[in-house]
């Protein structure tokens, strides 16, 4: 955990800026008690990204209400979206990893509506448009 609370710490990783090392830490064992925290290391054992993702009802929640305070919501099976936050990749290949992480973890994301927060405000991604994206990112 400790390794992953330094990734998170990091200048460049900007969504943690401001945030106490413990606070990332409980924030960190929330999303691993609720199945929704994923990470990649790389040959060298070095953590080279990390993300949370978490199914929620899209009808009891405004998109304007997943900035403040998501990250500690738990995760909803019924729901029918999922919201990706904290997303962190230090390379293409390293986002096409968190991702199919996360269409294991949800086996439905097919059928689910995809949010991820971006520059601060939510954005609804189609997954499949979202999936060949990061596949030609990836591959060039």
């Amino acid at each position: 955990m400790r390794e992953l609370v330094r990734f998170c710490q990091r200048p460049e990783h900007g969504c943690f800026r401001g945030w106490p090392p413990d606070l990332i830490e409980d924030y960190l064992w929330f999303h691993v008690e609720q199945q929704t925290l994923a990470y990649v290391f790389d040959e060298c054992g070095d953590v080279v990204g990390l993300g949370t993702a978490w199914q929620f009802d899209s009808s009891t929640i405004a998109p304007q209400s997943l900035v403040h305070p998501p990250e500690w919501q738990p995760t909803n099976p019924e729901g029918d979206a999922v919201l990706i936050d904290h997303l962190i990749a230090e390379a293409p290949w390293v986002l096409v990893r968190l991702i199919f992480a996360y269409t294991l973890h949800f086996p439905a994301w097919e059928r689910l509506k995809l949010f991820a927060i971006r520059r601060g405000q939510p954005v609804q991604y189609d997954p499949w448009k979202l999936i060949r994206r990061l596949y030609r990112q990836a591959n060039h």
